[in-house]
């Protein structure tokens, strides 16, 4: 072993020698410069080193420059190598093989993009919203109140909705046998229901004619409204007109008068 302890530079060189005798350790009380002559730290190496083994170190390591493992080469953290960050060639992979859970956390947002950044996949908002895109473009969003959903929404199994549902475009049933409501369905702008052979029934699933309400006792509560209010068209109309209080009825070309008071007088023209 070779001992040096002075604060003088002290070159030395070791090379290959024709004799057997070898430099087995070195000890230096100091600083070592290699490739330097003035070193600034315990040890200061200028250029590349190649070492053939592990390095262990027991503080704090700090790299100015890049850091490179080729494929397959992969950063172990934990005492049991719980998570594993490797390239196997074609994936980048984080992998977290231990017993806890795997935390991604971010101060303000945390976002998923494309490998340029330039494209948004997802993003996770404090104290907001999770956000998710289609080929950059927002298509899922929630909210205070539950969630947003830009475009179209394709439910192939049940869909439980205890809130309510606002639709601000038109609902459409299709090959639907059953359309199941425990609660109100309210309508602002009309329920329509079309198609060849289409029927509504109301207190029977298995309606005969266009609209079946014959499984009810109770009544129906028919339209209602003054002479003006009388609507136009060709169609054939029932209604009861608060003008002269009489149930009138509509043959397509002029109103007829069914019943007055609510005793029956004749049809009556109306006009």
């Amino acid at each position: 072993m070779a001992r040096f302890a002075s604060n003088d530079r002290i070159n030395l060189k070791v090379g290959v020698s024709s004799h057997s005798e070898q430099l087995t350790s070195l000890e230096v009380i100091g600083r070592v410069g290699i490739n330097s002559t003035t070193p600034q730290n315990a040890l200061d190496l200028v250029g590349n080193a190649n070492v053939d083994g592990n390095i262990r170190v027991s503080g704090v390591s700090t790299f100015q420059g890049n850091v490179h493992l080729g494929d397959d080469d992969k950063i172990n953290l934990g005492d049991g190598n719980d998570l594993k960050i490797w390239h196997n060639g074609f994936n980048s992979i984080i992998n977290d093989e231990g017993t806890g859970d795997l935390y991604l956390g971010g101060n303000t947002n945390v976002n998923i993009t494309n490998g340029a950044l330039s494209e948004f996949k997802a993003k996770f908002i404090t104290d907001g919203a999770v956000e998710l895109y289609y080929d950059n473009s927002k298509k899922f969003e929630t909210t205070v109140n539950g969630i947003d959903v830009t475009g179209g929404l394709n439910v192939s199994g049940d869909l439980d909705v205890t809130g309510k549902v606002s639709i601000a475009g038109t609902l459409t049933y299709d090959d639907v046998t059953n359309v199941d409501s425990i609660g109100i369905i309210t309508a602002k702008a009309g329920v329509h229901v079309i198609g060849t052979g289409s029927s509504v029934g109301i207190g029977t699933a298995d309606p005969k004619v266009s609209l079946d309400i014959s499984q009810n006792s109770d009544a129906i509560a028919l339209p209602q409204g003054t002479t003006a209010q009388r609507p136009s068209g060709s169609l054939p109309y029932i209604r009861k007109n608060t003008t002269n209080n009489a149930l009138e009825f509509y043959n397509g070309t002029e109103w007829v008068e069914i019943i007055t008071d609510y005793f029956p007088t004749g049809s009556t023209i109306l006009g």
